[in-house]
C-alpha cells in the first residue's frame, strides 16, 4: 500500500512534471487533440497486448455457448439503445 506522504510526493512530482511539459510544448488545443490522441493508441495497444497475451493462454481458442453469447448480446443491446437514440437527437 502506498503511504499517504509518499503519494503526495509522487503527486508533486507528476505536478511538475506536466507542468514543464506544457510549458515546453505549448497549451494550445493543437497540442491537448494530440495528447488525447497519443493517450488513446497508447491504451488501445496495451489492451491489443493484454488481450493478445491471454488468447496465448488459451490456445486461442475460447469455448463459449451459444445461450451464454445470446445473453450478452441481449445485455449490450439493453444498454446501448437509449444511447444510440439519443445520439440520433444529437447530430445536428
Amino acid at each position: 500500500m502506498i503511504q499517504p506522504r509518499a503519494n503526495l510526493t509522487l503527486n508533486i512530482k507528476l505536478n511538475r512534471i506536466f507542468f514543464c511539459f506544457s510549458v515546453v510544448v505549448g497549451a494550445t488545443s493543437t497540442v491537448a487533440m494530440l495528447g488525447y490522441g497519443l493517450a488513446t493508441l497508447l491504451v488501445l495497444g496495451s489492451q491489443g497486448w493484454f488481450f493478445q497475451r491471454t488468447l496465448r493462454q488459451t490456445d486461442g481458442t475460447l469455448a463459449v455457448e451459444a445461450g451464454l453469447t445470446r445473453h450478452w448480446q441481449e445485455q449490450m443491446f439493453a444498454y446501448a439503445w437509449p444511447f444510440a437514440v439519443w445520439g440520433g437527437f444529437t447530430w445536428a
